[in-house]
């Protein structure tokens, strides 16, 4: 078993307690709907065989699954800590239904990179945390390497030569903050929150969701 040396670190930067480093050290969640079941439980294996703690948050049986339940459950383990302490992977049929629930969640900077070299850009640019891959479009070998690739790029490794990938992370950030006024959000938000769960179950209920 290959050994991942951490390699993940902090920095404070406009008020922000920003992830530096790599991926390495971090729990890393990962989930799938049904059509990308199997290429999900073949990055599990690949990637703890070489030293990765990762957490398989689902399915367990590929049957179908929702993407945006699946998608929502890794998102919010990295968001928890804005990709200090973890970082996520969806792999669905296409990789845009997970990119798009994991970019609802505050803290969360998804990625769907289509080469190796994609996957370094997004890291060291853009400070990704979530990475979504298509099962039906990337052939697995291609997937594991992109994600390795990924999981290994560092962000801000040289803070003189970095500034600006800092600078635009930050004002990237800063719009989760600025979603119904913080990040928390107010508990008339809250209500009007869980006002619009109840009337989304109810509809439901009454099959007006397909």
């Amino acid at each position: 078993m290959k050994k991942v040396v951490a390699g993940a670190g902090t920095v404070l930067a406009g008020g922000l307690r920003v992830a530096t480093g790599s991926h390495a050290g971090k729990t890393i969640y990962i989930s799938s709907d049904h059509r990308g079941f199997l290429m999900k439980k073949r990055l599990v294996a690949a990637l703890r065989r070489r030293g990765w703690k990762v957490a398989d948050l689902g399915p367990r049986r590929q049957v179908s699954t929702d993407y945006p339940l699946m998608a929502a459950k890794v998102a919010r383990a990295v968001g928890r800590s804005a990709g200090r302490r973890a970082a996520g992977i969806g792999v669905c049929g296409s990789s845009i239904g997970m990119m798009i629930v994991a970019a609802k969640v505050a803290g969360v900077h998804p990625a769907n990179p289509p080469d190796i070299a994609g996957a370094r850009t997004t890291r060291r640019h853009n400070n990704s945390n979530y990475l979504a891959l298509s099962a039906e479009r990337t052939p697995f070998k291609r997937a594991l390497a992109i994600t390795l690739a990924w999981l290994a790029e560092p962000f801000y490794s040289d803070p003189a030569a970095d500034r600006r990938y800092l600078r635009r992370y930050l004002e990237t950030a800063r719009l989760d903050h600025q979603r119904g006024g913080s990040r928390a959000g107010s508990r008339r938000g809250s209500r009007r929150g869980h006002a619009r769960k109840r009337s989304f179950r109810n509809a439901v209920r009454l099959g007006q969701h397909r």
